[in-house]
């Protein structure tokens, strides 16, 4: 998950909202503390925590619908590694047969090479 979430920015990103979400709260506390001149700025800090609230829902589920893309193509990944491991194992059962077999039969030597019947090849 944390790499999933270091390959989007997504910790990141999701850092400076939170930062920026405490700027607003910090904003609106101070603005409320003014009684009376804080009207429109209280509309307007809500109206900007409403907007950041929707931008959080759409990147959560961008990041949903990324992270369910990403589980299709394992579990795609998975059912060609196990064709490929059965492959494998085809293989390993072909080579191990072929191996298996003995058919070396008994050798015949054409000619008898010893250097003391003056066969030297040029030693």
């Amino acid at each position: 998950s944390s790499g999933i979430n270091a390959e989007y920015g997504g910790s990141l990103l999701n850092l400076i909202l939170k930062m920026k979400f405490s700027i607003i709260v910090l904003a609106l506390l101070s603005c409320s503390a003014l009684a009376g001149k804080s009207g429109k700025q209280i509309k307007a800090l809500q109206a900007e925590i409403g907007a950041i609230k929707d931008e959080l829902k759409t990147m959560g589920e961008t990041q949903e619908s990324r992270h369910a893309a990403l589980l299709e193509k394992i579990e795609a990944l998975q059912g060609e590694l196990s064709k490929v491991g059965a492959g494998q194992d085809k293989l390993n059962a072909l080579v191990a047969s072929k191996c298996d077999k003995k058919n070396s039969g008994t050798w015949y030597l054409g000619m008898n090479i010893n250097p003391a019947d003056g066969h030297i090849f040029g030693y």
